[in-house]
């Protein structure tokens, strides 16, 4: 009788727990961004009729009404670090009221689980928060949280798939190829965050040297990006540009374009140095180049500081033209046949000007 009653109480709060799902999302979502942590997904859902009568069936002894089931309502939150985990669990901490019997951390009390454990949270909301209108109605309902890292969520999938949740539950020829990958998972984790750090440190170093005027660094994605938004030259060149025709506006902002590292590579540029000088030396006929490629309609043209570099390659391929080379740097940049045809013909034409830059 007592599975039957829980099961219509259930079927009677459904609306209300439908309610509750998406307005709880959302919630954490906001949380989670007012903290200035990305996360890989924030997933809600509403235990299905079926699965609850399957929970009661197999701890009928445990539940005696409805709001004994905590789970009913569930959050799963997957981060793309696992130190995000204890992060996100510290804002859950202050936010919600913890049921800290039903609470439990599983990476630490599951030590014979073989697959990568996560943090189980039952919360509920807290008084305060149950005075706004739009969660009154959600007084007395527990919900569980789950935070976990990517890649604990993947072993998590996959281990359901398989159906295995034990060691001893394993064949005893598999158990030890499984204990291996939860081990690389877990070393994985932590190294994932181990470059995480090392990118962090690495673009505040190279912000650093910049700022001081030490060029000579290797180009890479941070390194570019951070002299194309603060060089001198970078900013001379788009302004003189700004200024050719009342149609050009140049954004103060560089967009990476991933095709750009693979350019300097193309003609040679290895370290922010070799780039500057080479800007500074090719100026003028940056300039020149962008006034002579400009259209003569007068169509609001936004453009970025991007714009330097592509016509730096313009420019330095038309001083050494070689048309096959050159074709190789546009298939690598990304033009179509079309467009190549087009930018061939107007340099030939150029060419055929005597065009000096």
């Amino acid at each position: 009788m007592t599975k039957e009653k829980i099961i219509n109480d259930f079927e009677k709060n459904l609306t209300i727990l439908e309610a509750l799902k998406p307005r709880l999302k959302t919630l954490i979502e906001i949380l989670i961004k007012e903290n200035a942590i990305i996360v890989h997904d924030v997933q809600a859902r509403v235990k299905e009729k079926k699965s609850l009568e399957n929970k009661i069936s197999k701890k009928e002894d445990k539940y005696n009404e409805l709001k004994d089931i905590t789970d009913i309502v569930g959050i799963r939150i997957i981060t793309y670090f696992n130190i995000d985990v204890d992060l996100i669990a510290k804002i859950i901490e202050k936010e919600f009221k913890i049921d800290e019997e039903n609470s439990v951390d599983k990476r630490i009390t599951d030590p014979d689980r073989f697959g990568y454990s996560s943090l189980h949270f039952v919360v509920e909301f807290k008084e305060e928060r149950l005075e706004f209108i739009e969660y009154k109605d959600f007084k007395d309902i527990k919900f569980e949280i789950q935070i976990r890292s990517i890649l604990q969520h993947a072993w998590a999938e996959i281990e359901h798939d398989l159906g295995y949740k034990t060691k001893n539950e394993l064949p005893e020829g598999i158990r030890r190829d499984f204990s291996r990958i939860s081990s690389l998972l877990e070393i994985a984790d932590n190294e994932f965050y181990r470059i995480k750090e090392f990118l962090e440190n690495y673009e505040k170093e190279v912000e650093l040297k910049l700022e001081n005027q030490t060029l000579n660094v290797a180009i890479d994605k941070i390194s570019l990006s951070e002299y194309m938004e603060k060089s001198s030259i970078v900013d001379e060149i788009s302004n003189s540009m700004e200024n050719i025709k009342n149609n050009v506006h140049i954004e103060n902002y560089y967009s990476y374009k991933p095709y750009n590292l693979g350019a300097l590579s193309h003609f040679n540029i290895k370290t922010i140095a070799e780039l500057d000088s080479i800007l500074q030396e090719n100026k003028e006929s940056i300039i020149s180049f962008f006034e002579k490629w400009l259209s003569d309609d007068n169509e609001l043209m936004h453009i970025d500081k991007s714009t330097v570099l592509f016509y730096l390659f313009y420019v330095l391929t038309y001083k050494n033209f070689d048309k096959e080379d050159f074709v190789e740097y546009m298939k690598m940049v990304g033009f179509n046949n079309v467009l190549m045809r087009e930018i061939l013909l107007d340099f030939e034409n150029l060419k055929k000007e005597d065009f000096i830059i």
